[in-house]
């Protein structure tokens, strides 16, 4: 197993599949957000799951900082995805996602809170502030 096996499996997921009743409701509630990162001419995306519990970086069809990710998938190739890669693909093919426009420093801020912190104060903020 490998990305491209990932990637493969995870383009076959629907709303419907069984491995989306984990995480469909979080896809409707919009817990996944792509954070445009912005400097000068130049941008970034950064995707991140907000959840109850914490906030996990994402790279689509690829990567989730999550534990499950890294023991299951990444480590023993237990499984190909997490229920986050499988919510990120849901909820971009469903529109469900939040989007919001954050400075370079800003962004790195988040990244290094999520991985520090296991949740990002700075996020959460400009999320929370957002008009839907």
């Amino acid at each position: 197993m490998d990305v491209r096996d990932t990637a493969k499996y995870l383009e076959t997921i629907t709303p419907d599949s069984p491995e989306a009743k984990s995480i469909i409701g979080e896809v409707y509630e919009k817990r996944f957000a792509e954070i445009l990162c912005k400097q000068g001419s130049m941008g970034a995306h950064i995707w991140v799951y907000t959840g109850p519990r914490g906030d996990y970086l994402l790279v689509p069809r690829s990567f989730c900082s999550c534990k499950d990710f890294m023991i299951r998938t990444a480590s023993t190739k237990k499984t190909l995805a997490c229920k986050h890669l499988i919510g990120l693909e849901l909820a971009v093919k469903l529109g469900k996602k939040r989007e919001v426009s954050l400075s370079a420093d800003e962004c790195v801020r988040v990244v290094f809170e999520i991985l520090e912190k296991n949740v990002s104060p700075t996020l959460r903020k400009a999320l929370y502030t957002l008009q839907e």
